[in-house]
């Protein structure tokens, strides 16, 4: 909805459902909006890497049309990766806006306030002791599928400029 055309996607393993997930919704948000799917835009990091932020600027910013905008995989790999951006010159949000998820407390205090999507991590938690305690008690092998609601959280980041 602010124009950009060139997002980029970076997400951990694809073996997590989580990851899996939020690449299908990119895919299908890009389709929605009529914008064409590049498989160099999207970035398989390994988690816990100090210097993920680096590579990503690095592969993202090298690009022939560099992303105007990038979805992060959690809000600390957004921050690296306005760090290493800035680094280079580029200026966020008005050269690149950046959209993470979780809402960690560092995404409301960083020096660029982080738009991020907000994850009940407490329900996550309480949902997944339910889980495991039915599996146990019925013997069910089978996974089961819960959704849980989330929230946009729209701070600078993202270049919209709307207050909390």
């Amino acid at each position: 909805a602010l124009g950009h055309e060139r997002i980029a996607c970076v997400v951990h393993s694809l073996k997590v459902t989580t990851s899996s997930g939020r690449l299908e919704g990119y895919r299908r948000a890009l389709s929605e909006r009529g914008l064409p799917y590049d498989d160099s835009r999207v970035l398989v990091v390994e988690e816990g890497r100090a210097d993920v932020g680096a590579i990503v600027a690095d592969a993202l910013l090298s690009l022939p049309e560099p992303p105007t905008a990038v979805l992060a995989v959690n809000d600390y790999v957004a921050i690296e990766i306005i760090e290493s951006a800035t680094a280079r010159g580029v200026r966020v949000p008005e050269d690149l806006a950046v959209v993470s998820f979780a809402d960690m407390e560092v995404a409301r205090h960083y020096r660029v306030p982080l738009t991020t999507v907000r994850q009940p991590f407490q329900s996550l938690g309480e949902t997944a002791v339910h889980l495991l305690t039915e599996r146990l008690a019925t013997g069910r092998k089978e996974p089961k599928r819960v959704l849980l609601p989330t929230q946009l959280v729209v701070r600078r980041s993202c270049g919209a400029y709307l207050k909390e």
